[in-house]
Formats: C-alpha cells, structure tokens, sequence
C-alpha cells in the first residue's frame, strides 16, 4: 500500500469509528504511526543528506520505485542499489520522489 492509500486509510478508518461513535484503540493506531514515523525519519534525513542513515530504515531486499506523473520511470532493488540511486540524486540535477509501501 503506498503511503498515500495508507493515510487515506486511516483517515477513512478514524471517520468510520466516529461515525459509529466508537474510538479507535491504540492497536488499530501503531502499525500506522509507525509508518508516519519512519517517513518522518526518511524526509528529515532526506532534508540533511544523510544517505547512510536514510539506508538503515530499508531492509536488505527492499525495492524503491520513482514514479514521473503517477508512472513508474526507475525502480532499485536492495539497499546498495537504492543507495547509489540517492547518492546519484544528490549529484544531479534531477530529482525524483519516493513512494514508500507499506506491506502489511
């Protein structure tokens, strides 16, 4: 699930549970914090260049995909190749975004 379809869900979630006039524990919640966590994280690390640190929040087999108009343009698989990829960024002129997936 992208992290947009994530935030979505959890807003269609929250609304749902007020709707029905139940709260939402704190189970329900974590899975989703964590993740808003981890992109916080991901961005400031992003913000300050600091590729090494921002490589240790993706597990050894992940894969990154960059995404031009909601098309997939380049996809990096494990975290070498991910981190060449964001250290080639740095040195570029061209800047792609990152959609992070969350498998749960």
């Amino acid at each position: 699930m992208l992290l947009a379809e994530q935030s979505n869900h959890l807003e269609t979630l929250i609304l749902n549970r007020k709707e029905q006039g139940n709260n939402i524990n704190t189970t329900e919640l974590t899975p989703h914090l964590q993740l808003k966590e981890r992109v916080d994280t991901f961005s400031t690390l992003a913000d300050t260049k600091d590729v090494d640190q921002q490589l240790q929040l993706f597990t050894e087999d992940a894969v990154v995909a960059s995404y031009v108009n909601g098309e997939a343009v380049a996809s990096f698989e494990e975290r070498e190749a991910i981190g060449q990829a964001f250290l080639t960024t740095l040195t570029s002129s061209t800047r792609f975004t990152i959609s992070m997936v969350n498998k749960l």
